[in-house]
């Protein structure tokens, strides 16, 4: 009896801990505002018109300060004409080909000298809705703001984007591409849209820096080797919705934290590092810690206070599940 009474300690312990793990996302739209505020003190420091350009000669490479360019027309010339780095500001209509010459223009800027780093903000462009291709090999792209309207970030847009640190990503946007963020070694933490409803297969793969992804509810589908050389990454936070997830990353990714917002997918991994497996669904069935027998290594099964119910299915007792977290 006194063993009995120990075991259903365990499993009430098991059932009743609470508490989620929150991504620290350094991108925010408080921080766009805040940005935008600060740009509009240092443009009013700024002399008017064409001697902004001049007042960046004989700078030198590797000053600290940020120097920003407003520019509706003349962006091409203004990017090639930078001597460090800076942030330039595009406002008014945007196509994908002016977006096209614009990543020319960065890796041009890039061949002439390699440590001027650019802050791209387009947040007041207007039109765009759909980036392909747009900025891949862009290694002096150091933050980006994208503007409302857009839809698709599409297939190798950001792609080997080394120094991108930085993305503010509308809501308006529901799909990403396939190897879209492929190779962004720097990038630590990316906000992803609620909107968003796809995202491509490679997506994040060798995203090195990448700490933490929270996959908006929208997704029901991740595709092979997502997250596949982000070494850096600790927790994945998958969407309520989800119904399929392929090998969403190989031994070279060790994450420790893994929170199911809702359905259970059938996933494949061939790491043995999770510590913590959160839930969210508010009914659970114990069926689920047979499809995750294979975790071993797991310390602790954290249910949120959104669970309600979780019912034994057939052939399952209070000892099978108490055997079953263990």
């Amino acid at each position: 009896m006194k063993k009995l009474l120990q075991v259903i300690s365990l499993c009430t312990a098991v059932l009743f801990s609470t508490g989620f793990f929150s991504c620290t996302n350094s991108v925010s739209q408080g921080n766009q505002n805040n940005n935008s505020g600060q740009e509009e003190q240092n443009n009013q420091g700024n002399t008017q018109g064409g001697t902004e350009q001049g007042n960046e000669q004989g700078s030198g490479q590797g000053s600290s300060q940020t120097s920003i360019y407003k520019t509706d027309n003349d962006v091409i010339q203004q990017i090639l004409s930078m001597t460090k780095s800076g942030t330039i500001k595009v406002t008014g209509d945007l196509t994908e080909d002016l977006l096209i010459d614009i990543g020319t223009a960065l890796k041009e800027l890039y061949k002439k000298n390699d440590s001027i780093r650019v802050d791209l903000d387009l947040g007041e462009g207007k039109g765009l809705q759909k980036i392909v291709y747009t900025f891949k090999d862009c290694n002096n792209l150091k933050s980006i703001i994208l503007p409302e309207g857009l839809t698709e970030i599409g297939k190798y847009s950001f792609y080997n984007c080394i120094n991108l640190e930085q993305i503010i990503i509308p809501e308006t946007v529901e799909t990403l591409g396939e190897l879209a963020f492929y190779n962004c070694s720097a990038l630590k933490n990316i906000e992803l849209p609620e909107k968003l409803k796809t995202i491509g297969r490679l997506a994040f793969n060798h995203c090195s820096s990448l700490e933490c992804i929270d996959i908006p509810d929208g997704v029901t589908e991740l595709f092979s080797a997502t997250f596949s050389f982000c070494s850096s990454l600790k927790t994945i936070k998958l969407p309520a919705n989800i119904e399929n997830c392929d090998t969403l990353y190989s031994s070279s990714t060790s994450p420790e934290t893994i929170e199911f917002k809702g359905n259970i997918p059938k996933i494949y991994f061939s790491v043995n590092t999770i510590k913590t497996i959160k839930f969210g669904a508010e009914n659970i069935s114990t069926e689920i810690f047979q499809k995750l027998s294979n975790f071993k290594q797991v310390e602790t099964f954290n249910f949120s206070s959104s669970v309600k119910n979780i019912e034994f299915s057939a052939g399952t007792s209070t000892f099978d599940f108490y055997f079953l977290t263990q």
